[in-house]
């Protein structure tokens, strides 16, 4: 199991305020994973995905009240809900957006805690983390960072805090170290920080299957584009986005909309 900096923050978070809280991100960086790791941590652990059970959009968007909800939410579930030790999970939100504006009204009713999960780019287009101001705090989680990817390849906390000690102090790094960390590197800029991925390599300690893994996950974000992007041009959306690594591999890497689509024009 990897090893996230998120877990720590959930802990800390659920530990200092009543508050809900909104964790995005993009597809498959581990945000569904991880709140259900923390929700082992309640007596009682009630999971809502919007995706797989998209029949409770609807009983959740006609509910009238947060009683109404947690009613539903009881029924649909057949579990108990246990007051101040119960954890509920309302996962790709972007599909309800009910269930957010709600949010509110079941942080206020003060039973239960709530902990919300939904795709960057649903959640950034239909504006929802601006929804319930004071009750809801939100939290982006990204691919693995290089201090989460040594780790998971077994980097001890004792050598990365060496590290960072080293870059407080302004000292050099052991050179033995610093060669194996930048061999480490170097082998991140090609893995890459997504899970699925990185728990491959670390299984097979070896390239094979990651690189298709890293082409369904392209395809995936293309699948997002095209289901959320709804009432926008999609078109030119995915011409953008296919084009990003071409405006990378510049030594200029200042976006130029014109070698997107001759003629374009970023008032377009």
């Amino acid at each position: 199991m990897l090893k996230r900096k998120i877990d720590s923050y959930l802990e800390h978070y659920f530990a200092t305020t009543d508050k809900a809280l909104l964790v995005t991100g993009a597809r498959q960086v581990g945000k569904s994973f991880s709140i259900r790791e923390f929700g082992k941590n309640f007596e009682s652990f009630v999971e809502i995905n919007f995706v797989e059970n998209p029949e409770a959009i609807q009983v959740f968007r006609t509910a009238k009240d947060s009683r109404s909800i947690l009613e539903r939410l009881s029924i649909m579930r057949g579990v108990r809900l246990v007051k101040g030790q119960t954890l509920i999970f309302f996962d790709e939100v972007q599909l309800c957006p009910e269930i957010v504006t709600a949010i509110k009204f079941l942080v206020e009713e003060g039973s239960y805690r709530y902990i919300l999960s939904g795709s960057l780019l649903g959640v950034e287009l239909r504006d929802l983390r601006s929804e319930p101001v004071g009750y809801m705090g939100v939290r982006e989680l990204y691919p693995l960072d290089f201090e989460e990817f040594v780790t998971a390849l077994g980097i001890s906390e004792q050598v990365i805090a060496g590290i960072r000690h080293s870059w407080e102090t302004r000292t050099p790094v052991d050179e033995f170290v610093h060669s194996k960390m930048m061999e480490l590197f170097r082998l991140y800029l090609v893995v890459g920080g997504m899970p699925a991925v990185v728990n491959r390599f670390v299984q097979n300690k070896n390239f094979s299957g990651t690189l298709k893994l890293q082409q369904q996950l392209l395809l995936d974000y293309e699948e997002d584009i095209t289901k959320y992007a709804a009432g926008l041009d999609q078109g030119k959306i995915l011409n953008i986005y296919r084009k990003i690594p071409v405006f990378l591999g510049n030594e200029n890497k200042k976006f130029q909309i014109s070698k997107v689509e001759h003629g374009a024009r970023n008032r377009e």
